[in-house]
């Protein structure tokens, strides 16, 4: 009669226990969809429509119209289903002796399967296929990617709009300090501290996120499908052999799952450490459009840190370039375009622009010029595809002092 003082759950009972504290875990992340209308079982496939949008903003003048419209598109992705499990294993002596023992097993395991998903869930963000690179941190990109999310919704319905980012703790001091100048004198900011959301992205600390690098997203650009119910086995004795002598007891838990990145449009990815696609001046011997370099800009003129300085000199008279575009200031830069970049993908320019928008680079030439209309409010931008992601490089004219006519005869 000694199986009396053995201390074992009934399977259904460790089952309800496991399944409640995994959902407890899905609900406390609020950063993904939970979907558990799963079927399939381990290393079936599960196909993923991933959809995206290209954009049609441009800056119109009075009679005119947009000349491009929005394109929403999706991709085919296939996931097999994979199955998590782990196994937990104990005497009834060491259960008799700490009681604690068992509900800690369980709880690890359970915490177990979710690690499993919050890794999966970590690997999909990094698909992200919108992206902003920059050589250092600053607040302004936390705006820029919101902008590129396109939030929508109201202050009444916070968590169908909230856009959230995982960081390294290192980032997040550096964010922090940015942040101090900006924010010491709001009063909520002092009461609790200088970090916790910025232009309304939650930011959250994450030893095991890189350094240098983030996805600021909304929940809904990740879906966690997973099939309802924890599966529970529990054996004693597993080893045939043991005759049921040493009283070792087993349990194993598992759980079918996929984790996918179902709405690419809902996040997007900021790296830190430089750009992708170089960008500098064109030397002063160079010509564009037969155009001497020397004529269009000074030898000061540099691209660094996001950032255009030095000088523009005005353009005038009658060549390839104020035949189309007028007489004005202009900009002549190369570009150096690395392996995983699709030339083909590569569009440089102006925004807002002057009336061409962003165009294709030359796959050949490599170089393009661009008419400066308002420095302040004006960036250079290149964008591109490198490794299946889609990037965006931005920079600041406010810098360039532009010259007059005058000026540049002189």
């Amino acid at each position: 009669m000694a199986g009396l003082n053995h201390v074992i759950y009934d399977n259904f009972i460790l089952e309800n226990e496991i399944e409640d504290q995994f959902n407890t875990m899905i609900d406390l992340q609020q950063y993904f969809v939970v979907d558990t209308s799963l079927t399939e079982t381990a290393g079936m496939v599960k196909k993923i429509n991933r959809y995206s949008a290209t954009d049609s903003t441009e800056e119109l003048g009075l009679g005119e119209g947009n000349t491009t419209s929005i394109e929403v598109t999706f991709n085919t992705f296939e996931y097999r289903v994979k199955l998590a499990q782990n196994q937990f294993d104990y005497y009834d002596e060491q259960a008799m002796t700490d009681p604690m023992l068992i509900p800690t097993g369980i709880r690890r395991m359970s915490s177990g399967l979710f690690n499993y998903i919050d890794s999966d869930f970590m690997r999909e963000l990094k698909k992200a296929t919108l992206s902003i690179t920059a050589n250092t941190w600053s607040l302004d990109l936390f705006a820029d990617a919101v902008a590129m999310i396109d939030v929508k919704g109201t202050d009444n319905a916070p968590e169908a709009i909230r856009p959230f980012c995982f960081m390294n703790p290192k980032d997040i001091a550096k964010i922090r300090k940015l942040a101090k100048d900006t924010l010491q004198y709001n009063e909520s900011y002092v009461r609790t501290g200088y970090i916790g959301t910025l232009y309304g992205v939650d930011i959250i600390s994450k030893k095991n996120q890189a350094e240098g690098e983030t996805e600021i997203a909304l929940k809904q650009a990740v879906t966690a499908f997973v099939k309802t119910g924890v599966e529970v086995e529990q054996d004693r004795n597993a080893n045939p052999e043991d005759k049921g002598n040493t009283r070792h007891n087993f349990m194993w838990s598992r759980k079918y799952y996929l984790v996918a990145l179902t709405d690419a449009t809902k996040v997007v990815k900021v790296v830190i450490g430089g750009d992708r696609v170089g960008v500098s001046a064109l030397e002063q011997s160079d010509t564009q459009y037969e155009v001497p370099v020397s004529d269009i800009q000074g030898a000061d003129l540099a691209v660094a840190d996001g950032r255009i300085t030095g000088t523009s000199k005005y353009l005038a008279g009658s060549n390839a370039i104020t035949d189309v575009w007028g007489e004005g200031n202009f900009i002549a830069l190369g570009f150096d375009v690395p392996t995983g970049v699709d030339p083909t993908t590569v569009f440089v320019g102006l925004e807002p622009s002057a009336g061409s928008g962003l165009v294709h680079l030359e796959t050949d030439d490599k170089k393009c010029v661009a008419k400066i209309t308002n420095k302040a409010n004006q960036k250079f931008v290149v964008k591109f595809t490198q490794n299946g992601i889609d990037i965006t490089q931005k920079y600041d004219l406010d810098k360039i002092i532009c010259k007059t006519e005058a000026e540049s005869v002189g």
